[in-house]
């Protein structure tokens, strides 16, 4: 089975997770579920610098290993740079840089979809971080 999503099934996951777990008046998961997803789960376990052992599918990511936790499902934020996502922040990515977050106390969920690889190679990543900043720059 191939597990395939658009820019447009993403964007209702995360707004799924804005709500809470609602899409609409539908509850597809419960809001202690969707909190639990965005709490640590690793206590003081933090998310390591995942080594490549082929550089030309993937770079090492994370960038700042070592600060960043674990919930049910994503990588959260330790920390807030400025115009970036705020502390408990979830992301995930794809092998091919599609990557998103969502942002539960800024109610900003983002997703960036390309198609490069090697996952994780500078100039995917500079554009994301790209894309994180001109979001918080301009929210209000």
């Amino acid at each position: 089975m191939v597990a395939c999503g658009t820019a447009s099934d993403y964007a209702s996951f995360l707004r799924m997770l804005l709500n809470r777990g609602k899409v609409g008046d539908r509850r597809l998961l419960s809001e202690r579920s969707v909190k639990a997803m965005l709490t640590s789960q690793s206590g003081s376990v933090t998310v390591p610098i995942q080594r490549s052992t082929n550089q030309a599918l993937s770079r090492d990511f994370p960038l700042v290993g070592g600060k960043d936790h674990w919930g049910l499902g994503f990588e959260l934020a330790a920390e807030r740079p400025p115009n970036r996502r705020s502390p408990g922040s979830g992301t995930w990515a794809g092998i091919f840089n599609t990557h998103f977050f969502i942002d539960p106390v800024r109610e900003v969920g983002v997703i960036v979809m390309m198609q490069t690889l090697p996952f994780y190679d500078e100039p995917s990543m500079k554009l994301y971080a790209d894309v994180e900043e001109a979001v918080y720059r301009n929210l209000r």
